[in-house]
């Protein structure tokens, strides 16, 4: 019984806090911010993934998009992407039909430099526009 009476407190103290930035915003700076798009496709060769993907990028304009399990080669989806604006890439082939990572993003908005790179992990850099190389 305690523990339910613990989860309804944590219940209404989130509410008051939503309800509190509702009616009062904090006052942010004003910033560019980064659009990025993370997901575990699961396969990225088929039909299906391109036309998914077509539609979250024209819907959500990502300048970054960071795929994750995409069981194919990249160089057989360079040119999809390319013509989607996505045109600079960081790869992790898959090997096999296991893993795969990628991050591709739209040249014209952000750089993104890679620091270490692993068959498992990417880390990378973003420079957001103006970028200095």
């Amino acid at each position: 019984m305690a523990s339910m009476r613990s989860m309804e407190d944590d219940h209404r103290r989130i509410h008051s806090i939503i309800r509190d930035l509702e009616s009062d915003p904090p006052n942010l700076p004003s910033m560019d911010l980064l659009k990025l798009l993370f997901w575990n496709c699961r396969g990225a060769g088929n039909k299906n993934f391109k036309r998914n993907i077509t539609e979250i990028l024209r819907t959500h304009k990502p300048e970054i998009l960071i795929l994750m399990e995409t069981k194919v080669l990249y160089s057989k989806m360079g040119n999809f992407f390319n013509r989607l604006g996505f045109t600079a890439s960081i790869i992790v082939d898959p090997v096999g039909r296991v893993c795969g990572l990628w991050i591709i993003w739209d040249t014209n908005h952000v750089n993104v430099r890679a620091s270490y790179v692993s068959s498992q992990v990417i880390h990378a850099i973003d420079h957001k526009e103006d970028y200095e190389e």
